[in-house]
């Protein structure tokens, strides 16, 4: 049941991560998992759910053809969680949608921001293809830093 579990998990995260990492020339997927280590359901999803998830990665080859596949685990305890949280937001994103990115302190996410145009009928080279990108705004350009927002709900 728990490999199971974590195959399930592993491959949720390699399907979302798909589109963004399959271009990508790293080809690293980083899988966080925050569960009880040693409370009362520890043997429902404790220690044995991070070796199952470490199984799953084993099973499933991509580290043979290349890929880095980390598991970061942590105890869902209030001290344990913030270190797990804080540990995951100090590494990059890496959304399919909106590109490499970055977690701010307060749990904002930047990442670039795209220009597109709606192509003419005649440059249209198929079905779905309506767009074409315009400009890329980097991150640190398309948000407003953290210093200088005017937002009062932000702690500074």
């Amino acid at each position: 049941m728990k490999k199971s579990i974590a195959a399930l998990l592993l491959g949720t995260a390699l399907s979302l991560s798909a589109a963004s990492v399959a271009s990508a020339d790293d080809k690293v997927v980083k899988i966080g998992s925050l569960s009880d280590q040693s409370g009362l359901y520890a043997d429902l999803g404790g220690p044995g759910s991070a070796v199952a998830a470490q199984m799953a990665v084993e099973d499933s080859g991509l580290t043979g053809k290349g890929w880095k596949i980390d598991i970061i685990t942590g105890d869902h305890n209030p001290h344990d969680g913030a270190k797990v949280v804080a540990k995951m937001k100090e590494m990059p994103t890496d959304d399919p949608l909106f590109g490499k990115g970055s977690i701010e302190p307060n749990g904002r996410t930047i990442h670039p921001a795209y220009l597109f145009e709606v192509k003419k009928a005649s440059e249209s080279k198929g079905p779905w293809d309506y767009y074409k990108l315009v400009a890329t705004i980097p991150a640190n350009e398309a948000f407003t830093p953290l210093d200088k927002s005017t937002c009062p709900l932000l702690k500074k």
